[in-house]
């Protein structure tokens, strides 16, 4: 879990997917997923 900042706002947030670059490998986008404090979640 991270949180994101936004402006002045803040979010907790998971990673939802990362593209890399499929010959150099670095990352060339990351997708988040905002979650709530309160509930449980699963991930894989």
């Amino acid at each position: 879990m991270l949180e994101l900042h936004v402006g002045s706002d803040k979010y907790p947030a998971i990673v939802k997917e990362v593209q890399r670059d499929p010959v150099k490998r670095i990352v060339r986008h990351v997708d988040f997923q905002q979650i709530s404090l309160t509930e449980l979640i699963t991930v894989h």
